[in-house]
């Protein structure tokens, strides 16, 4: 009965977001050192793949250390590059397609986001919605500083806290202090 007033409960709240013309999935992608960055999302103006894969070791698979390694790399190899799609895997291996757009002149910097567990997840970018916060997580140090599992837990965190939220914010730091918020769309 709870999971039907859950499901019902993000339905309205999609369709009312919907009906006010603004698509909560669309979010604008940070920048870091010149490249976009988009994690779990996916650009929506079209791009060509200049590099297919690129991957990363990492000892702490700390999203940051990964990041900085990966876009280090496509800078260094690709100088013309205009952003790069991070995949972030369990085991330490984390990949990254270089991506260049067809359209210079357009705004290159929107994304829709993927969903984590139900709830849209913005990482390293902010939804183009209005929002309201409605939880915050503390930091979290986990045995694993990996991406996937520390996004997860903090989901799961925010999510005993509004079982109602819609997306949630996520800032990753080097050493381990994640944090995250939830949101609710207006």
């Amino acid at each position: 009965m709870n999971r039907f007033i859950f499901l019902l409960a993000c339905l309205a709240s999609t369709v009312l977001t919907m009906a006010q013309g603004c698509d909560s999935r669309l979010a604008n992608v940070y920048r870091h050192n010149g490249l976009l960055i988009f994690t779990d999302c996916e650009p929506i103006n079209e791009y060509e793949v200049v590099e297919h894969e690129r991957s990363a070791l990492s000892w702490s698979g700390q999203y940051s250390e990964i990041k900085n390694k990966l876009t280090r790399r496509a800078l260094r190899d690709y100088p013309s590059a205009d952003g790069i799609i991070l995949s972030m895997v369990e085991g330490h291996v984390d990949r990254a397609v270089v991506i260049k757009f067809k359209d210079s002149e357009k705004d290159n910097s929107l994304a829709r986001v993927y969903r984590t567990n139900g709830v849209l997840t913005f990482t390293d970018c902010d939804p183009l919605c209005d929002f309201n916060v409605t939880a915050r997580s503390k930091s979290i140090m986990g045995i694993s500083g990996q991406y996937t599992h520390v996004k997860n837990k903090l989901i799961r965190k925010l999510v005993k806290v509004n079982p109602l939220v819609d997306g949630v914010l996520l800032t990753f730091a080097n050493g381990g202090v994640d944090r995250a918020v939830g949101i609710n769309f207006k």
